[in-house]
């Protein structure tokens, strides 16, 4: 839990640090609450300046599309503490290259556990609600479709919680032709079976496994 938090976070950290030295300044959001029905916001009046005298600029808005209902829910509730973390983390607002005291929206879109639900709502972020990038999570289900769309609309794209074959394979990857949009963190198949076959070898069995 605590490796996606901090790899997500950090690098969602320093998109924003790079997307807020070309923003503009704005309205700054205090209080963000998401539910699978979709974002409440609760914004402050207009301001260039903060207690500490660091001038305000422009809502930095990311996107998180997760798996909230239907039969890879399970994955939701981690990455509905992870959203508490970072909100928790971000605060009023993060300094970012411009000098700039940045406030930042987690706005959270439900996949409902489908794939082409998960590729509208990212859509959806992009296009409706401006958001400046892209998160996903837990399975190829969520992650792949979301990571399509980001590299579509060419908006950067931070994903987790999928095996890296799946994500990189499964999108039709070429070693010679990288992503451009899109960046994954996650192990490989061949770091999880050295650990299952290490696990395995120390339990007396026929030494058959069955994998679906």
């Amino acid at each position: 839990m605590a490796a996606v938090t901090g790899a997500v976070l950090g690098g969602g950290t320093a998109l924003a640090g790079l997307l807020g030295a070309c923003g503009e300044e704005g309205a700054a959001t205090t209080t963000t609450t998401t539910a699978a029905g979709g974002p409440e916001t609760t914004e402050a009046s207009s301001s260039t300046s903060v207690s500490a005298g660091v001038e305000v600029g422009r809502e930095i808005k990311a996107g998180f599309v997760d798996a909230l209902t239907g039969g890879i829910a399970a994955f939701g509730i981690p990455g509905q503490y992870c959203v508490e973390k970072w909100r928790e983390a971000f605060g009023d607002g993060i300094v970012c290259g411009d000098g700039k005291k940045h406030p930042i929206k987690i706005i959270v879109k439900d996949s409902q556990s489908d794939s082409n639900r998960a590729a509208q709502v990212a859509g959806d972020l992009v296009a409706n609600d401006g958001v400046d990038f892209l998160m996903a999570a837990a399975s190829p289900d969520t992650v792949n479709p979301v990571a399509d769309q980001g590299e579509a609309l060419e908006v950067p794209t931070i994903t987790v919680d999928s095996p890296m074959e799946s994500y990189f394979y499964g999108r039709e990857g070429d070693p010679n032709n990288p992503f451009k949009w899109t960046y994954h963190i996650f192990w490989g198949m061949w770091e999880i079976s050295e650990n299952s076959f290490s696990l395995w070898d120390q339990v007396p069995t026929n030494k058959r496994v069955g994998v679906l």
